[in-house]
């Protein structure tokens, strides 16, 4: 519902721009995958140039590199595979961790 709200505010919104002649500019991303590519070394290298301390840095790295998963379907499971790329999804610090990441998208 939240979306189908802030889309029918955004029309409202356009329409009283477009109303009163004015210029009307719009970017939409679409984020939805976007924690599975972050690539660990960049998200390093931003952390430190943050300010982040070498120890947490090492805490962190450990826990979100090499992360391992496998898949468990009525009573079978798959293979092990490894992840080396993107934060771990649905928690809190992997939403901060994309806020840090994509911090300076709009810096030149």
């Amino acid at each position: 519902m939240a979306t189908e709200t802030t889309l029918l505010n955004y029309i409202e919104f356009l329409k009283n721009e477009l109303t009163n002649y004015k210029y009307i500019i719009s970017v939409f991303l679409d984020l939805s995958k976007a924690s599975d590519v972050i690539d660990h070394k960049i998200l390093e290298m931003k952390l430190v140039y943050y300010g982040f301390r070498v120890k947490f840095l090492e805490f962190l790295m450990s826990f979100i590199k090499d992360r391992k998963y496998f898949v468990h379907i009525n009573g079978f499971d798959s293979d092990t595979k490894s992840v080396n790329i993107g934060v771990p999804q649905g928690s809190t610090l992997g939403s901060v961790l994309f806020l840090i990441y994509i911090n300076d998208m709009t810096y030149r």
